[in-house]
């Protein structure tokens, strides 16, 4: 099992690392569900553990449409997380009928290469976040999909998210969202049919 934590700073980082967590998403700004963070903390992260680290690539709270500028600010994000070292980035891009936006999706994820690239909880606000898992599947460039099946949480989600592993036939990963829990872990693990987990509380911390 891969367990995914989400952190904002460095000492959340080495702390999530110590309590069990194989992998981290680093993010600002969590109470708006992460934006970008700050280049000097993404070096003291990188400097402070030794495993892998996504990077949020989010330029602004709210919906998931961008602007050619954004766009291009994006971009710029993508090439600098690259030049850090980063582990792989994570970012969703939506059009204006709430669909995969697969052209600049695409780009995105092509320029972010060889990193891994994560399309994030964007998907739940797609109009059919199955449908919407098969177009991500079918960009190559793309490696993980993170998702709470269109419901607020994965427990709710379960059903979908299942789903979305069927219909994307093993092309990429399926990471279990959504208030995922170091207490409700081990029945989410009994119920859906990934190997990768993430959350905010889903190792504590704290130390132990």
């Amino acid at each position: 099992m891969i367990i995914e934590a989400c952190v904002e700073n460095a000492s959340e980082a080495v702390l999530a690392e110590q309590n069990g967590a194989n992998r981290l998403e680093l993010c600002s700004h969590l109470e708006v569900d992460g934006l970008t963070p700050a280049i000097d903390v993404v070096k003291e992260v990188l400097d402070r553990v030794s495993i892998p680290v996504k990077v949020m690539i989010r330029p602004r709270q709210s919906h998931f449409r961008y602007t050619q500028k954004e766009l291009i600010k994006m971009s710029a994000s993508v090439c600098t997380m690259k030049d850090l070292g980063v582990y792989g980035i994570v970012f969703g891009a939506l059009n204006y009928q709430n669909t995969v936006d697969f052209e600049n999706t695409a780009s995105l994820a092509e320029l972010a290469k060889p990193l891994n690239v994560t399309f994030h909880k964007a998907i739940d606000f797609t109009l059919d976040p199955i449908e919407s898992a098969k177009v991500i599947a079918g960009i190559k460039s793309v490696d993980a999909i993170l998702t709470s099946g269109g419901r607020l949480t994965a427990a709710d989600g379960l059903t979908h998210i299942n789903n979305m592993i069927e219909a994307t036939e093993g092309k990429l990963e399926i990471i279990a969202a959504g208030k995922v829990t170091a207490d409700n872990l081990p029945e989410l693990q009994s119920k859906i049919k990934t190997r990768s987990f993430h959350g905010r509380a889903i190792v504590p911390l704290r130390p132990l």
